[in-house]
């Protein structure tokens, strides 16, 4: 699926990572019943949290790459900006009726963030290796 968002043009990738980013926001902003607790007690807000922003990450890692874009420099840039949007999310729920504002998930957002940009870079090489030993194919005349 990855690699089929990645021949998408580039208009097209912005736009379907304006619409992403929109319902992301909108969910952290709107106000909502508690969810429920699993029976080992750790809340599926979380893992929806975890996967919300490493897709996040990964559709503006490949939006970001359509135009050319370094990877060290989007790395750079989903840092920040996944500390930005995590902290910045939870902050405005304190003022939202029916939200409230929970540091357990501005660490998960974070994690979805950076694990995207730990899995990445750990991939990365190994497609790169790949890539660089492939055979090169010399037409002659």
């Amino acid at each position: 699926m990855i690699s089929e968002l990645g021949m998408l043009k580039p208009k097209l990738m912005v736009w379907i990572f304006i619409v992403y980013a929109t319902l992301v926001m909108v969910g952290a902003f709107y106000p909502q019943p508690p969810t429920p607790l699993l029976p080992f007690e750790f809340n599926i807000s979380l893992l929806v949290h975890f996967c919300q922003y490493f897709v996040f990450a990964v559709l503006y890692y490949i939006m970001r790459r359509k135009f050319g874009i370094d990877r060290k420099f989007i790395y750079i840039e989903l840092f920040f900006i996944g500390a930005f949007i995590s902290v910045f999310t939870e902050e405005i729920q304190r003022f939202i009726p029916g939200r409230n504002q929970c540091w357990w998930d501005v660490v998960t957002n974070l994690l979805g963030f950076y694990s995207f940009i730990a899995l990445s870079i750990i991939i990365s090489p190994i497609g790169n290796r790949h890539y660089l030993n492939r055979k090169k194919v010399v037409y002659e005349r």
